[in-house]
């Protein structure tokens, strides 16, 4: 089904969610996405990217898409890093880094001018758009001049496209082996002639500065830095200059996790970066003197699949036996309330996990979303609201099937990948779901607690259906009692359903399928919890759809 919410009923009172209604209908298969400003990027079947309705021309390899938000002090606005693809977007696509190295200008002496002494000269490849600059080259010719100019013969040509600048570096007199800015020219600008002083110089080049990091398999942005991990070292961490992302340091780099853990995602909030081990977690922060410095926590859980999101009250993650949340360097699990999923027990229609790689979390609008792919081959989500906890009385979640969230709300919407519309939080629009499936079924788990058998007395609900509707009470996979309804229409009213006396469960569900596409606006089925010891509690256990947070 493709809006369905799946709840355990385990308070007493009434349990409400969305009103409105869901319907069925399909999606084109997109696989995954994200929202980056107003822009919609994500990834269809064949692997090939698209910002918004328009394809960038490149493929995306890997299990999801995954993009690094790469502004920094160096860069007026942003730069989108893809790992694995190794390309980038700003205004266009280009490659990660200059992998090119230029050829040494030469120099000869020039006219009269204002410089005297011994000088040689290093030029490197520029992109002028992003602020990227590849390894500088070889180091010219060294002319000596005495109130003279210098007249420099240039490298012309690159075949990267990204390439439209030449850069120019020269020594100071008297220190040969350290260059400084001098000066940039246009890509194809074959001479120059030096008439600088060594004051009116700029910054120093960093000769053992290069371009291209290699295949970055993780990436993320940590203060003005960007930092990424690779499949062939997955447990070193390399980290870029403070004011160029794209600019690296054989010696920025280092061993950040332990023996056999694989990172995972890279993530910062606040003053804290993170690296989320599959083992682990490690604490990044940053010195006075602009120091890297790598904490490896006692957290001692990893993290399982692109689960990462900064919430209200800090950082969560799905770890192999829940979901946890980080508030500086500490960590505690809040998903005990659908903790089965991750033992591998299938309850209520929320099915366990298929794959690992298919998770997914984020926070929008102070709900946590976690949504994988389930050994049922749909897809589900659950919703954390983190209200709940705060309230003392445990964490609340929601379940949804059939379809996924994305990452980012647009004019208070919750986008959904690869759609027009959107799950509206004041207005309603349909729900469609992610793998051109058509759902007729769902179901909802009604255990009251488990030392309770539960007494179900009657069921209402608000349905339209132009076939034939079949409502059905199960226990422990077992059918205990079924019903029809044939051609019903929300102007029907509420559809009063009494079910059988003395028929206990203690584990029922409620299922609803139907041999044709329907819409679900509200279902409500009245409770009564039988303890071993007779003591007897009354409850309504209320699940609707639609519009509305």
């Amino acid at each position: 089904m493709t809006y369905c919410v799946n709840m355990t009923t385990t308070d007493i009172g009434s349990l409400r969610t969305r009103p409105g209604c869901g319907r069925f209908m399909s999606l084109p298969n997109t696989i995954d996405g994200v929202y980056v400003g107003d822009a919609h990027f994500f990834k269809d079947s064949n692997n090939l990217i698209y910002r918004n309705t328009i394809t960038l021309g490149f493929y995306q390899s890997g299990s999801l898409l995954l993009v690094a938000d790469c502004s920094t002090l160096g860069v007026d606005g942003d730069i989108l890093f893809f790992p694995y693809a190794m390309q980038k977007y700003r205004t266009g696509v280009n490659k990660w880094g200059i992998q090119e190295v230029p050829e040494a200008p030469s120099a000869s002496i020039g006219a009269a001018g204002n410089l005297s002494g011994t000088y040689s000269y290093r030029v490197t490849y520029y992109n002028s758009n992003t602020r990227t600059e590849s390894s500088p080259s070889g180091e010219s010719n060294t002319v000596t001049v005495t109130s003279q100019n210098v007249n420099l013969t240039l490298p012309t040509v690159c075949t990267d496209p990204q390439v439209d600048t030449l850069r120019i570096y020269r020594n100071i007199n008297g220190i040969p082996s350290s260059f400084y800015y001098l000066t940039s020219v246009t890509l194809g600008t074959s001479t120059y002639i030096d008439n600088t002083l060594d004051a009116g110089l700029g910054d120093p080049l960093d000769l053992n500065m290069f371009s291209y990091p290699g295949i970055a398999s993780v990436c993320g942005r940590y203060k003005n830095r960007l930092l990424y991990s690779t499949t062939t070292e997955p447990r070193y961490i390399y980290y870029s200059y403070s004011k160029y992302p794209e600019k690296y340091n054989p010696l920025m780099t280092e061993q950040v996790l332990a023996t056999g853990d694989v990172c995972v995602v890279i993530h910062s909030s606040g003053d804290y970066g993170y690296i989320f081990g599959k083992q682990t977690v490690y604490i990044i922060q940053i010195t006075a003197n602009d120091v890297l410095q790598f904490i490896r926590t006692d957290i001692g859980r990893g993290c399982m699949g692109q689960t990462v999101a900064t919430g209200a009250y800090g950082v969560y993650f799905v770890s192999d036996d829940g979901i946890y949340l980080i508030d500086g360097l500490s960590a505690s699990k809040v998903s005990q309330p659908v903790d089965s999923l991750f033992r591998g027990i299938d309850r209520g229609g929320l099915s366990t996990i298929k794959n690992w790689d298919t998770i997914k979390g984020m926070c929008v609008g102070g709900k946590y979303y976690m949504t994988y792919e389930g050994n049922d081959n749909q897809y589900h989500t659950l919703v954390l609201d983190e209200q709940s906890l705060t309230q003392g009385t445990g964490a609340r979640f929601e379940h949804y099937t059939g379809w996924r969230y994305v990452t980012k709300p647009l004019s208070g919407t919750f986008p959904v990948v690869g759609l027009p519309n959107s799950v509206g939080l004041q207005s309603w629009n349909y729900i469609y779901d992610d793998d051109q499936a058509i759902f007729s079924a769902c179901g909802f788990n009604l255990t009251l607690a488990p030392t309770m058998l539960t007494d179900i007395r009657q069921i209402r609900l608000s349905v339209e259906c132009q076939g034939t509707l079949t409502i059905e009470l199960w226990d422990a996979d077992q059918l205990k009692y079924s019903t029809t309804l044939t051609n019903v229409n929300f102007s029907d009213g509420y559809q009063k359903i009494n079910t059988p006396i003395g028929v206990y469960f203690l584990q029922p569900e409620l299922r609803i399928s139907s041999n044709s596409s329907f819409e679900l606006r509200f279902v409500e089925a009245d409770l009564y919890g039988v303890r071993y010891e007779s003591h007897e509690a009354w409850k309504s256990a209320a699940f609707s759809f639609g519009k509305g947070a």
